[in-house]
């Protein structure tokens, strides 16, 4: 569960950041979700209020210096979302997903590095961001 803490609106992507109120870690994400549609946004969120998300990490498995290098423990592979397939990892006890693909020489691997250049908020309360039914499994 994360808390909401604030919101940063731009022309249509939105800066969130959300508390995990179990681990308390700060996260700083995009929301993306009306630029792809136009009834299922996650605009419904308010400040101060708690939701299940779900936050993608976008980026490298090679170093490139435009991010945060960190070791995620794979959890899960094959995770669908959407029309996406996501590999769930871990840092620390913080949850996150990547983009399959990305990482598919890593799979058997119980640890792989990562470069995280940005979050993005994919789903929240049951609710997936609509850009990921644009993906084919």
């Amino acid at each position: 569960m994360y808390k909401l803490l604030s919101i940063q609106q731009d022309m249509i992507t939105r800066v969130v950041d959300l508390k995990n109120m179990k681990t308390q870690t700060i996260e700083t994400c995009f929301d993306d979700s009306a630029s792809v549609s136009i009834d299922k946004t996650f605009e419904f969120m308010k400040v101060g209020g708690v939701y299940e998300c779900k936050l993608a990490l976008f980026g490298s498995v090679r170093r490139m210096n435009a991010g945060d290098w960190q070791e995620y423990t794979i959890v899960e592979d094959s995770v669908i979302i959407g029309n996406a397939l996501f590999v769930q990892v871990q840092l620390e006890n913080d949850t996150y997903y990547i983009h399959q693909e990305q990482v598919l020489p890593y799979l058997s691997s119980e640890k792989l590095m990562f470069e995280c250049a940005r979050k993005d908020l994919i789903q929240v309360d049951g609710m997936i961001n609509e850009g990921l039914y644009d993906w084919i499994i």
